[in-house]
């Protein structure tokens, strides 16, 4: 049996408005408040980490966008070669992707504002830079998110 290993990241959500919880977050949270507003910021923020566009960047950092490899039943399978993500057909994009999300597993904490991201591999280097490179990529989305909205309220304020 093949040892499988785990590796774990996690992520906190700031109070402040301003330094880390998504526009749509932010929005959506307006409505309720207290824990409600936690539970929303923590929903949203755990299907943003979860979403197929992370994961098909983190893939493609880490050289596992590969085409269908070759072998298999008594000779031992050979992986395909590392390709980009617009050659890659939509079946076998699919198949990377529920690969990559059947190892993956995202949750919050227990009474807190903390969501741990999980990653699971027969390498254990892997599975450490995967759990890194998802945080990465999450911090990315969220200043280019930050960034989008305060961007389209200063041209809002400037047209105004």
């Amino acid at each position: 049996m093949t040892p499988r290993y785990r590796a774990t990241a996690t992520i906190e959500l700031n109070e402040d408005k301003q330094s880390g919880v998504s526009a749509l977050s932010d929005m959506a949270s307006m409505a309720g408040g207290g824990a409600d507003e936690l539970k929303v910021k923590i929903q949203t923020e755990t299907a943003v980490i979860e979403d197929d566009t992370i994961a098909l960047n983190v893939m493609s950092k880490m050289g596992m966008l590969r085409l269908a490899g070759q072998g298999g039943w008594f000779a031992k399978k050979e992986p395909g070669p590392v390709v980009k993500e617009e050659d890659l057909p939509a079946m076998r994009r699919e198949e990377l992707i529920g690969g990559f999300e059947a190892n993956l597993k995202v949750k919050q904490v227990e009474n807190s504002r903390l969501i741990a991201i999980t990653y699971t591999s027969t390498d254990p280097v892997q599975a450490a830079n995967i759990a890194n490179e998802i945080v990465k990529d999450y911090r990315a989305y969220l200043l280019s998110s930050n960034y989008g909205a305060s961007h389209m309220f200063q041209r809002g304020l400037a047209v105004s």
